[in-house]
């Protein structure tokens, strides 16, 4: 799907499951609920990474998500975003850029 008829679909169905859909019904053969779903995890994956990006607050001295990862912020869905940092290894990371958080 190019990024036009995308754009177009999200607009008429405001949501991105009803523009799957959408698109599904408009093409010949059989739909692929498999593949819509595969997409829909890994959009929402996406938003996650933005949504909940770790960044330095100074008022805690810590890094934190952006926006509160909810009552389940801890559960397997939210994995992917990587190990939260220690206080300590922030500091480093974030103030005193002796540290590389990758190592």
């Amino acid at each position: 799907v190019g990024v036009a008829t995308a754009h177009k679909a999200l607009r008429a169905g405001r949501t991105v499951e009803r523009a799957l859909a959408k698109l599904h019904s408009k093409r010949s053969g059989p739909p692929a609920p498999v593949a819509a779903e595969a997409y829909l995890l890994h959009l929402r994956r996406c938003e996650a990474v933005f949504r909940h990006a770790r960044v330095w607050d100074p008022a805690s001295s810590s890094v934190i998500p952006m926006h509160p990862l909810g009552r389940d912020g801890e559960s397997s869905i939210f994995d992917f975003l990587g190990a939260p940092l220690t206080q300590a290894l922030a500091q480093q990371v974030c103030i005193d850029a002796t540290r590389d958080p990758n190592s």
